[in-house]
C-alpha cells in the first residue's frame, strides 16, 4: 500500500501546456489532499450564479505556487509518527 509520503516530489510538479492562457481556471485554496490528487476550491461562479463546485484534480494540474501554499499549511507528518499501534 503507498502512502503519501511515497508519493514523488515530481507528481506535485505543474506541467506548463501552450494554451495555458487560456485554459486554467483561477484556484481559491486547496482544501484536501489523496496521494494522487488535491480537493481544489475554484474562484468563480457558474451560469446560476453559485460557486463552482469544488473537485479532485491530479497533483500535476495544480500550479507550483498553490501547492506551496497548501505545504505550507499542512506540512506532511512522517508516515513513522502516524502508526496506529493496534494491542
Amino acid at each position: 500500500m503507498e502512502s503519501e509520503d511515497d508519493s514523488s516530489e515530481t507528481e506535485t510538479q505543474f506541467v506548463e501546456h501552450p494554451d495555458d492562457a487560456t485554459s486554467m481556471w483561477t484556484v481559491i485554496e486547496i482544501l484536501d489532499e489523496r496521494p494522487h490528487e488535491f480537493l481544489i476550491k475554484w474562484a468563480g461562479l457558474d451560469s446560476e450564479g453559485k460557486p463552482w463546485a469544488d473537485s479532485w484534480e491530479p497533483k500535476g494540474n495544480v500550479t507550483n505556487d498553490v501547492v506551496h501554499a497548501w505545504r505550507e499549511e499542512h506540512p506532511r507528518v512522517s508516515s513513522s509518527i502516524c502508526e496506529l499501534v493496534l494491542l
